[in-house]
């Protein structure tokens, strides 16, 4: 009859193929001087001719991250371009907008309205447009952030930082985008306007 089975604690071991090319290694939870050396000295009686070598865990963990952290780099400039060519789309289109109003914005004038009106009534208009573009952006991307959630190593697809940047860039581009050419229009002439329609 056999003893029962008695359950060991089992410390985190990764076991890598000899073939030549690689170094087997054996990985301790502590960097202890002692247990380092009876490894070594152990590792020598199996194999004198062995060399034997320690390094902590966390350079074997960078080195082994390298290839991913210089493809996460290149996604992130990849991104951020996006960003900044959203936010010019962005910019061009409110201020091509805001031109193609010109002669509306003339009539407003010439009918007793004020500059803070006008462009108040530029900026709601053009942020209905960017509010809209802007949620249906962030529901899109929430629910492509859950499809590559295997990709991501230690962020999440639903971070709110990363978020709240893109639609705050694009948000100020529109402002910006409606601000400028409104004031440059409400300061025309009403009857050159009328004359233009």
């Amino acid at each position: 009859m056999t003893a029962p089975y008695a359950p060991r604690t089992i410390f985190p071991t990764v076991y890598a193929p000899i073939d030549g090319r690689t170094i087997p290694q054996i990985l301790v939870r502590r960097l202890d001087p002692g247990s380092v050396q009876a490894i070594a000295a152990f590792v020598r009686q199996l194999e004198p001719r062995v060399r034997v070598s320690v390094a902590p865990l966390a350079r074997n963990l960078d080195e082994r991250l390298t290839t991913s952290r210089v493809g996460a780099g290149l996604a992130s400039a990849v991104g951020v371009l996006g960003l900044l060519l959203a936010a010019v789309g962005v910019f061009s289109v409110f201020a091509y907008t805001v031109e193609q109003r010109r002669s509306e914005i003339g009539i407003r004038i010439a009918l007793g309205a004020r500059s803070a009106q006008i462009v108040r009534a530029l900026l709601a208009s053009n942020g209905v447009a960017l509010a809209g573009g802007t949620v249906c952006g962030l529901a899109m991307s929430a629910a492509t952030g859950r499809l590559l959630r295997g990709f991501l190593y230690g962020l999440s697809p639903l971070d709110p930082w990363a978020y709240g940047t893109v639609a705050a860039t694009l948000a100020v581009a529109g402002v910006i985008a409606t601000l400028a050419p409104a004031r440059k229009a409400t300061r025309i002439d009403p009857a050159v306007a009328l004359r233009a329609e």
